[in-house]
């Protein structure tokens, strides 16, 4: 079962949501520079702020705690493009302990194992169009029972009390830059391993909360910090050497957008081990030069979107709406002006795929080829002068065309 695979799968959509549940109550706050022993709370990153260069890790950091009942977990939020949750809960557990018991031929077929079924209905994105699932793209919190059947509106309990680790369902919801998700520690919780993920990138990224009995040595603020430097320094020299090869990659006329070709990992591989996944947010190269009436062509190894002159409200794939949840912003993530041919039904044919025309382009107006995971995408540009885009989904992500 090839998780990444399956998270693309889930990903030209929308994102919409707010709450859920049933009863409880508590934070989602702040961090304070303590240790889990003096001060009972140690912090976790949710993917990583890393510039140089642009790029997104599937992971939380560190990825394993220790901590005593009564201790915060703050989960804090860097946000690189990639959506993501923290939840944990009974709903997921079957399907984190299949993951972790699977065999390698398991790990490497083309199905799910069925313990993955139930998580579909709430993945974040859907497959396919559509806003966001509401029920897990916003805070949830279910003590007992099912969750919502209607996945269309946010749960109605949305306000976490401490986890006891016997819940349902206890969900943040999309997590934006810099926001931080208190998950605290009932005091008679019971001394154990607990295991979360995404709602939208699910075992691909795995936290895992260690709670030992009180008095016992446990994470310090200082420690966790220093673990998750360690287990992002080899991912952060991956994605360097990804942007080299990339520059490597770009011919004249030619932009990689993302990881340069062959990137992927290899069939026979299975999916990646949680918070071990990372990948390259960069134009390649991110100023390039060509005559009127000459093309350029943007290599695309995604979820990435080539976007011109996109207005205020089209420069992120998500946000918040008006009614104070979190959408897809449809006009960022659909194709407009370009010519952009529609995906191929059936199988993908072997090899790489065909580059697409998507016609000429004199630099004015909004234009944008969506959301593309793959493939090359041509255009001819008509004019003169200098023009700057964007990718939608990263929002760092972009470069500039100089017509001479």
């Amino acid at each position: 079962m090839h998780v990444r695979r399956l998270v693309c799968v889930l990903a030209v959509v929308a994102l919409v949501a707010a709450g859920c549940g049933d009863d409880d109550d508590d934070t989602a706050g702040g961090t304070t520079d303590t240790s889990a022993q003096d001060g009972g709370t140690v912090t976790v990153n949710v993917d990583a702020d890393v510039d140089d260069p642009q790029s997104f890790y599937l992971g939380y950091f560190p990825g394993t705690v220790k901590v005593n009942p009564g201790d915060t977990v703050v989960y804090k939020s860097n946000f690189t493009g990639e959506p993501h949750t923290i939840t944990f809960g009974s709903f997921i557990n079957p399907a984190i302990q299949a993951f972790e018991n699977a065999t390698p031929e398991q790990l490497a077929a083309d199905e799910p194992p069925p313990e993955f079924e139930p998580l579909f209905k709430y993945a974040m994105l859907p497959e396919g169009p559509g806003d966001a699932n509401q029920v897990s793209a916003n805070p949830c919190f279910v003590t007992t029972g099912a969750l919502p059947e209607d996945t269309t509106q946010p749960c109605t309990n949305r306000e976490p009390a401490p986890f006891t680790g016997k819940e349902v369902f206890y969900n943040s919801g999309f997590l934006g830059d810099q926001e931080e998700f208190e998950l605290t520690l009932a005091d008679d919780i019971a001394p154990g391993v607990y295991k979360g993920f995404c709602m939208l990138h699910f075992t691909e990224m795995i936290s895992t909360i260690e709670v030992v009995a009180e008095g016992e040595e446990a994470t310090t603020a200082a420690e966790a910090e220093a673990q998750a430097d360690r287990e992002l320094e080899p991912l952060v020299a991956k994605v360097k050497e990804a942007h080299e090869k990339a520059a490597g990659a770009a011919d004249a006329g030619t932009v990689v957008a993302g990881d340069p070709p062959g990137e992927e990992e290899p069939e026979s591989s299975g999916p990646p081990k949680p918070n071990t996944s990372a990948g390259l947010a960069e134009f390649t190269p991110k100023e390039i030069s060509v005559a009127s009436g000459g093309s350029v062509t943007w290599n695309v190894n995604g979820p990435h979107t080539i976007t011109f002159n996109a207005p205020e409200d089209a420069r992120v794939i998500i946000g918040k709406g008006p009614d104070g949840n979190t959408h897809l912003v449809e006009k960022a993530a659909s194709p407009a002006l370009f010519n952009v041919p529609p995906p191929p039904e059936g199988p993908p044919p072997e090899g790489p795929p065909p580059t697409a025309d998507l016609g000429s382009f004199d630099g004015s107006g909004f234009a944008n080829t969506g959301i593309q995971f793959g493939g090359g995408f041509k255009v001819t540009f008509t004019k003169a002068g200098t023009y700057r885009y964007i990718c939608t989904v990263h929002p760092d992500m972009e470069g500039t065309v100089t017509v001479t």
